[in-house]
């Protein structure tokens, strides 16, 4: 059975149950609110928030991973001679 749960589209009320996460939100959804405040540096007022407080903190775990590994590309570049 949860198998047949974790391959169901994230719009099902069963998936969103499961895992949290606000029922409608597609993945799309997700991805243009992420961009959203990409652009503009405010989060999109109708992004789906998660419910529990495991997904909260699976999220900034890796977007303070994906933080690092920026720094750490950008320290690699060469630097450009002014």
């Amino acid at each position: 059975m949860s198998a047949l749960v974790t391959n169901l589209p994230p719009e099902s009320a069963t998936w969103a149950a499961e895992n949290g996460e606000a029922l409608g939100a597609s993945r799309a959804d997700v991805l243009l609110a992420d961009i959203f405040q990409a652009v503009t540096g405010q989060p999109h007022p109708l992004r789906p928030q998660p419910k529990d407080r495991a997904a909260v903190e699976r999220h900034e775990s890796t977007a303070a991973r994906l933080r690092a590994q920026r720094a750490r590309v950008a320290a690699q570049r060469p630097k450009e001679a002014s």
